[in-house]
């Protein structure tokens, strides 16, 4: 298997495109969670809830918090966060 750096997967001689459902996978390998703005800013995905309660289907894991970040006019709200939680499971999917 090999990945290029436009994040096709090549197996064999056939090229796939991660989902976003993976793509939500791996970020959450390099970082401690995700708000839907890193979803959309990262990887186009508009509704992270739904991709998180796939996820959730499939046997993976997720803790919700709410964290503060700055809005567009530099006002304090809360939104909602992910977490994953490695388990035994996530670790084979």
């Amino acid at each position: 298997m090999q990945i290029d750096e436009v994040h096709e997967i090549t197996i064999g001689k056939k090229h796939y495109r991660p989902t976003q459902n993976q793509k939500i996978l791996d970020y959450l390998d390099d970082h401690d969670y995700i708000t839907p703005l890193d979803a959309m800013n990262n990887f186009g995905c508009m509704r992270l809830a739904a991709r998180i309660a796939d996820l959730e289907e499939r046997g993976h894991t997720f803790v919700r918090h709410r964290v503060m970040v700055k809005n567009r006019y530099g006002e304090t709200c809360s939104v909602m966060a992910y977490s994953r939680i490695d388990n035994e499971e996530d670790k084979d999917n």
